[in-house]
């Protein structure tokens, strides 16, 4: 596991399967910025690029947290056991991945798609990013709602 302490800004780690943050990803960073208000960003190196969880708006994670503390997967994660049956986020992450984005020939898109998702409706405080190997910047992936249809939108 990670060790964090009140001096902790961000941490790093990899994922050597190319796989995007998962649901302990998240809430490790909901839980570190909730106990000490100071890590505000978690990156994930896979050979693919660098995905980034950021602190948006540090009162809604703390709320995010308080609420979905005990949501992590016991199980190894993947995109089935993103989040512990039954919980609220598992709910959410099952009808965002299974529904919504199922369209999404890359899975790794389709993942970070119903993570965007996620986090909105959870109005969680945390944005989601992944810079390319070959780019230079950091892509922000989220989601709005259209005329009642989930849209996805991701920012170059």
């Amino acid at each position: 596991g990670v060790v964090t302490s009140f001096t902790t800004v961000s941490t790093i780690h990899n994922h050597p399967n190319k796989t995007p943050p998962s649901g302990v990803d998240l809430l490790n960073l909901a839980e570190w910025y909730a106990k000490n208000s100071i890590c505000e960003s978690s990156y994930i190196y896979t050979e693919d690029g660098i995905y980034m969880l950021y602190v948006e708006d540090g009162d809604k994670v703390k709320s995010f947290y308080a609420e979905h503390a005990g949501s992590a997967s016991e199980e190894g994660p993947s995109v089935i056991n993103m989040f512990k049956s039954g919980t609220e986020l598992s709910k959410i992450w099952n009808k965002a991945y299974g529904t919504d984005f199922r369209d999404f020939n890359n899975l790794n898109e389709r993942h970070m798609m119903a993570l965007a998702e996620l986090l909105r409706q959870t109005d969680a405080g945390i944005r989601i990013l992944k810079k390319e190997e070959t780019s230079t910047n950091f892509d922000v992936y989220s989601t709005i709602v259209r005329n009642e249809k989930i849209v996805p939108i991701n920012c170059k």
